[in-house]
């Protein structure tokens, strides 16, 4: 449950605790949330005190109920205002402010659906004081002179797979979360965004770490007899010795129809 980084710790709740998805997961595994079970994972506190910031990963809705509250993030101070991520009636809802009917809030205009998996990005610039909702890589709601998040960071709780707000209850979710990052500081442009959300695997084959994953899935790959040159086309390639060389990278995502087009650039 902890940062990849290793720097904040990520504790699970509920009973029993959430398990790991392995059969339609996105990539690799992913975490399984049952909001019959009230699961949930808390994190450290990170500072998203009036600052820009970026917060993105992937999701699925498991739910059956025909309306619905799927919490995805939030962190509340001491002073109960909340900034929320949820799914409200099928809608990405984003709040600064716990939810409040006197509050703006911002809805999401696309409708989506069960059983599929959606790529999501909350961005709040503070320069421009605009709260932004990507689905998919591509803009679905924007609000303009939105004042930054005000919550103290005096007994704030930081949370993914639940969301707190005044009007509704407790909000967890039901589903499964995949490649969670939270960007203190950082406003990913539009072009970064759909990158992050259609790029599946970048390899340069460069000498450093030259099987590595530079896309956001770190799908990292293996490879028998193979040398890095230093005469590549950009920077380095790698070399294939003999006829039974070979690169290998597997669990690319399989959860796009296959009428979406595919892209291959070597």
């Amino acid at each position: 449950m902890n940062d990849f980084s290793g720097y904040f710790i990520g504790i699970a709740y509920g009973l029993p605790i959430p398990g790991y998805a392995t059969a339609t997961n996105y990539i690799r595994q992913s975490i399984d949330l049952d909001p019959t079970n009230q699961q949930y994972i808390r994190i450290s506190y990170v500072n998203l005190n009036q600052q820009i910031f970026t917060i993105q990963l992937w999701f699925l809705i498991r739910s059956s109920a025909s309306l619905v509250d799927f919490g995805i993030f939030s962190q509340c101070g001491s002073d109960l205002i909340c900034l929320s991520i949820s799914i409200h009636n099928f809608r990405v809802t984003l709040s600064f402010d716990s939810l409040r009917s006197n509050v703006s809030t911002l809805l999401g205009g696309s409708i989506l659906s069960r059983s599929y998996w959606y790529h999501l990005t909350i961005v709040y610039n503070a320069v421009l004081r605009q709260q932004l909702i990507y689905i998919n890589g591509k803009i679905d709601a924007i609000a303009n002179d939105v004042t930054p998040y005000q919550g103290t960071s005096f007994g704030a709780t930081t949370y993914i797979g639940l969301s707190s707000s005044i009007n509704y209850p407790l909000s967890y979710s039901h589903g499964f979360i995949d490649h969670f990052t939270i960007s203190a500081g950082v406003a990913r442009t539009a072009c970064q965004i759909y990158n992050d959300a259609t790029l599946i695997t970048y390899y340069p084959f460069d000498t450093t770490d030259a099987l590595l994953d530079r896309s956001v899935n770190l799908i990292h790959g293996i490879a028998f007899d193979l040398t890095t040159v230093s005469s590549g086309r950009l920077q380095q390639a790698i070399s294939f010795k003999i006829n039974t060389s070979y690169f290998q990278a597997q669990c690319f995502p399989t959860i796009c129809p296959s009428s979406v087009p595919v892209s291959v650039s070597p």
